[in-house]
């Protein structure tokens, strides 16, 4: 329902219909203008283009309208029969509709209501554009663009929407940067500078590392050398020394076979051996 309105239009010369003369003149006839009067302010509160309800599932029936208004229920019952064929209300799908209800309602007041909600949400649209210049994201501020209405110049929402893109971005590098560097922390002493040396040369080949990579980057070396840092150590040099991207097992050096003093001299004799 709408919100209701302070005042409904009667006209002075209420008493002169013929209707409301007829009715004076019935059982309880003051009883019954009465009824219609709060009737009339009823559906005002109500503001539901004249519906009678409590709300919009609910509708007034006779018992809670004399509870409302402190009749007793024959004397309201009555009074909705007399409204009823008098044309003053209809009653559909037991719910009671004042007739005619533009006769009543308050235009004046409904254009004020409307005026200030508009004031209202404009208020609060520069509130939220504020919050979103003041505090960059919408994850910060719990403020959306997308909450401004059209009619908020449209240049404004680019540059504003531009400098919050930017302003995510520095968050996010932000970001990747203190993640980077709580994996370097995270890495051993002995290793510590080679690995500085390796991210360091990953940014001078324009693939910076994140700390994700990082941490995938020490996984790799603890596999490939379980507990064993001159190793790691040196695959990080390697790496760093060829331009890799990645640290990858060293060579193993061929290793001459045991022999002999005999066996070295023969093999020297026959120039196999320098």
């Amino acid at each position: 329902m709408a919100d209701g309105v302070k005042w409904i239009k009667i006209m002075t010369d209420m008493f002169s219909n013929r209707k409301i003369r007829q009715i004076e003149v019935l059982p309880d006839g003051d009883a019954l203008i009465v009824i219609w009067v709060r009737l009339l302010l009823l559906a005002g509160t109500i503001n539901d283009s004249g519906r009678i309800c409590l709300t919009p599932e609910i509708p007034y029936t006779d018992q809670m309208l004399a509870a409302e208004f402190g009749k007793p229920i024959s004397t309201v019952q009555m009074a909705l029969s007399v409204f009823q064929k008098f044309g003053m209300i209809e009653i559909t799908d037991e719910i009671i509709n004042i007739s005619n209800w533009s006769k009543y309602q308050n235009t004046d007041g409904l254009e004020k209501i409307r005026e200030q909600n508009r004031l209202r949400k404009q208020k609060q649209r520069e509130k939220e554009r504020a919050l979103i210049e003041d505090h960059g994201t919408s994850r910060d501020s719990h403020v959306t663009v997308t909450h401004l209405d059209k009619d908020i110049d449209k240049d404004t929402d680019l540059d504003t929407e531009k400098e919050r893109e930017k302003d995510l971005k520095n968050r996010k590098k932000n970001t990747k940067k203190k993640a980077a560097a709580s994996a370097l922390d995270d890495a051993d002493l002995a290793i510590r500078d080679a690995l500085e040396a390796f991210i360091d040369n990953r940014k001078k080949l324009r693939k910076p590392m994140t700390g994700r990579a990082v941490e995938m980057l020490l996984k790799r070396l603890d596999t490939l050398a379980p507990d064993d840092y001159e190793t790691q150590r040196k695959m990080l040099e390697n790496a760093t020394l060829n331009g890799w991207q990645n640290v990858y097992p060293l060579k193993e050096e061929k290793k001459r076979p045991a022999q002999s003093g005999e066996e070295y001299l023969m093999r020297l004799a026959r120039g196999e051996e320098e």
